[in-house]
């Protein structure tokens, strides 16, 4: 695991080396170092032990609210976890094979499986060229509670492919596309910031990876400051709105609470949940956003399935 070390004669030797040296760097100075380096090993552990028992690290942090170690230790695991996944992900890009010297490319065939393929599909609909598809995405939206960043990857490596030669006019387009992270995430992307971007799935070094996991957010602490502004001007304005993964937490919904003035279609998953729970969820976004039920629709299959359930509902030709 994430937060398993091993340690011979009172020094490191076995574990997740990034996490061990992130952990090192909170405390430069002796005696001060070891000390608090103690305290986060401790809140490691119990992160180890007991974690299976809560539904997600965001709620057993907050069942430990005021402790800052379990705090810092989870959210270094939270980073670390995303950096890796990122790495192992079909969408990872030019990670070269140490053995080989082969660099792995884009291919959308490896993600035709998934909701971002479908997406892809809705977004081009009806364009006929590349400056209908930006005036397009100038009028879209996305408020992710996630803090992974692989539609802004996805997007932009799939318009590259779709565009040839219009790379640096979809970076450009994809900086000005309005995407909100109420929670933070792991930053920008190398296409987005050649000083500072951090490629999709590539290796930190245990500063940087403290860095990040400072800049995460879990659901107990206060949203980033403007973000709730921008969400819910967003979900206010709306024609359409679509819940993708969205688990309809009490308190995201009141993030976003805004009336609708344009009397939006509301579309969402609901995977798993029973009758019950579903007609509670329609009367929970009907208050929240002022939108009639017969608007409200919602899908007991996954992120991808609904985009073909509802494919004619959902072309955006002529927005």
């Amino acid at each position: 695991g994430l937060l398993k070390f091993k340690f011979e004669f009172g020094s490191f030797s076995g574990g997740d080396e990034v996490v061990w040296l992130a952990l090192c760097s909170y405390e430069p100075e002796f005696p001060r170092r070891v000390e608090k380096i103690n305290a986060l090993l401790t809140a490691g552990n119990e992160i180890r032990s007991s974690l299976h028992q809560a539904p997600s690290i965001d709620q057993f942090i907050f069942n430990r609210s005021g402790n800052i170690d379990t705090a810092t230790v989870g959210k270094i695991a939270i980073a670390r976890a995303i950096q890796k996944a990122e790495r192992k992900s079909k969408l990872a890009v030019d990670i070269g094979d140490p053995y080989s010297g082969r660099r792995k490319k884009f291919s959308d065939w490896r993600v035709a499986d998934t909701w971002l393929h479908k997406l892809f599909f809705l977004l081009i609909d009806g364009c006929k060229d590349f400056e209908a598809l930006a005036d397009r995405l100038k009028k879209i939206r996305i408020i992710s509670f996630n803090y992974d960043r692989a539609f802004l990857h996805y997007l932009y490596h799939a318009l590259a492919n779709y565009y040839p030669g219009r790379e640096i006019d979809i970076a450009s387009l994809l900086n000005a596309l309005d995407v909100i992270h109420p929670y933070g995430s792991l930053g920008k992307l190398d296409w987005q910031d050649g000083r500072i971007g951090l490629q999709y799935g590539g290796e930190l070094k245990g500063a940087r990876l403290a860095e990040i996991a400072g800049r995460i957010l879990t659901f107990n602490e206060s949203a980033l400051e403007g973000a709730q502004a921008r969400a819910k001007e967003a979900m206010g304005k709306a024609s359409m709105v679509m819940f993708l993964g969205f688990a309809y937490h009490e308190q995201n919904m009141n993030f976003l609470s805004a009336k609708n003035v344009n009397s939006a279609k509301v579309f969402g998953t609901a995977r798993g949940l029973s009758d019950f729970d579903q007609a509670s969820i329609k009367s929970e976004i009907s208050r929240s956003f002022g939108v009639i039920g017969e608007d409200i629709h919602l899908y007991a299959g996954d992120c991808c399935d609904i985009f073909t359930h509802y494919s004619r509902a959902l072309r955006l030709v002529g927005i």
